[in-house]
């Protein structure tokens, strides 16, 4: 079973800036996290290990988005139902290329894409359960757990 720091280091490896979340949470462990976010294995290394105990923790892994990255997150909670209007929008426009893509707990998905320049966040601006990831942004990565179960990729 791989550990989060194994976690953290593959998403690195594919060059997606890593950061520590709380365990078990989707929250930052650390102030400055969009300073912190590293594709460097070294200071990913630094980040979730803790040289007290000798041991990597057991911290949740975010993605920092923005700077080339962007991030479609689509909903499926809360009444929500943005595999739907996904659905309805590639009828409109055309279908979504391959991605990397992530099944959070709840059901839904988030869909990386690379951008050419600085593209925002946004909540269901694009269509009802469908929340954009840019810049200052983040997203829960693959391998995380919470206590509603686990982020994987698919």
């Amino acid at each position: 079973m791989l550990s989060m720091l194994d976690h953290a280091l593959a998403l690195a490896a594919q060059g997606f800036r890593v950061f520590p979340l709380r365990p078990m949470g989707r929250t930052p462990l650390l102030t400055g996290w969009q300073l912190s976010a590293s594709v460097d294995s070294e200071r990913v290394r630094a980040m979730w290990w803790d040289p007290v105990m000798g041991a990597a923790q057991p911290y949740n892994v975010g993605v920092a988005t923005g700077g080339g990255l962007v991030v479609l997150d689509i909903d499926m909670k809360n009444g929500k139902d943005g595999e739907r209007s996904l659905r309805l929008l590639e009828m409109l426009n055309d279908t979504l290329p391959a991605t990397f893509t992530v099944r959070t707990p709840s059901g839904g998905r988030h869909l990386y894409f690379k951008s050419e320049g600085p593209i925002g966040n946004s909540v269901s601006r694009i269509a009802e359960g469908i929340d954009l990831r840019g810049e200052g942004g983040f997203v829960v990565g693959p391998g995380s757990v919470v206590a509603e179960g686990c982020y994987a990729r698919i």
